[in-house]
Order: C-alpha cells, then structure tokens, then sequence
C-alpha cells in the first residue's frame, strides 16, 4: 500500500511539473502591452501621443491623425519632421504645431488638421518615419503606420483637396500658350494665300 501511495503522489507532481512548466520557456502574452488600434502610440516628456497614423490615397499627400495629451502645465509648441521628394530632390519638412495644455486633436474633420505633402513614396499598410520634438525635450523618431482610405472610417480623411490645386494651373498655362500660337499662323497664311490666287 505504500508503494502504491508514493507512486500516486510521484506521478500527481509529475503531472503538476508537466502542466505548469510552460511558463518557464513560453512568455505570458497577458503581461504583455499592445496598441488595440491601427496607429501607434508614443511619449515625449510631458506629451503624450496617442493612435498616430497617417491617412494617404497615392502615398504621396497624407493626413497625419493623432491625439497629444499635453500634461506639461503650459502650452508647447511641438516640431513635427518628415522626409519629402520634390522634382527628384530629397528635403526635410519641418512643420510646428501648437498644443494648448489637455488634449489636441488632429483627424481632418472637424478638429485640427497636420497635411503632409510630398511624402517620400510613403507605402500605404507600410511605416513611414516621422520625428517629433518639443521644448528641451529629446525628441524621438516614430516609425507611423500609413493606411489608405478603403477602411469606411477612413474614406475621407486622406488629403484630395490639397492635390487638386497643385493641378489647377497646369491646364491654365497650356491655354494661355494657345492664343499666342494662334494670331502668329493666322496673319502669315492669309497675305501669302491671297495674291497668289490673283
């Protein structure tokens, strides 16, 4: 009876060891902290940013969505960076935006709106890199998912208005050329023509 009571209780510990031990060579997922949400989050000092993405439909103008929490006391002014291309030359964008004390909105409806333009072919379902800097803070490069606008939610967000300007005076200037050519041809033929047939 006593050996089978030992190998009873040899058996449930190895039973307990066996079931348990996972623990020790696989991490607990639950203790882990994720982002419930396309963008992505990050701080700064005393900002808090919160959902960052940037809403584009060519990869070349896009909206950067996000939501600063500003826990500094004060108003700050925070610089915004990012790569663009520009008739094949390269720059920096440096852009500021100005965050009131408690939270500042930037969604391209009816709160603030950031535009980025000229984006360096910006790949939508990629990152793109911005940086983003306040006060002596140190600042920090972000890397900002980019999604196009099939998503429902997204559908308007992305900057249409801001690209069609850029194509407006085009077509302008192509018609202005028209009637310079035009009065040039018609004067020559018509003096030519007429004393032939006489």
């Amino acid at each position: 009876m006593k050996l089978r009571a030992t190998a009873s209780i040899v058996l449930a510990s190895l039973i307990m060891v066996g079931t348990t031990s996972c623990n020790f060579v696989s991490p607990q997922t639950t203790t882990e902290i994720y982002e419930a949400s396309d963008g992505t989050n990050f701080s700064i000092g005393d900002i808090k940013a919160r959902n960052a993405l940037i809403i584009s439909e060519d990869g070349e103008h896009g909206s950067l969505l996000v939501t600063f929490i500003n826990d500094s006391g004060e108003e700050q002014e925070v610089t915004v960076q990012y790569d663009t291309v520009t008739d094949g030359s390269s720059a920096r964008q440096t852009s500021t935006v100005t965050l009131d004390r408690g939270m500042t909105i930037f969604d391209s409806g009816d709160n603030e709106t950031f535009v980025m333009e000229n984006l360096d072919d910006a790949q939508l379902g990629g990152l793109y890199p911005v940086y983003f800097q306040y006060g002596d803070a140190e600042g920090l490069e972000v890397q900002v998912p980019v999604l196009g606008t099939e998503l429902l939610e997204y559908s308007t967000l992305a900057p249409t208005p801001t690209s069609t300007p850029e194509n407006t005076p085009a077509p302008s200037e192509g018609t202005e050329s028209t009637p310079e050519v035009t009065p040039e041809v018609t004067p020559q033929s018509t003096p030519e023509s007429t004393p032939e047939a006489e």
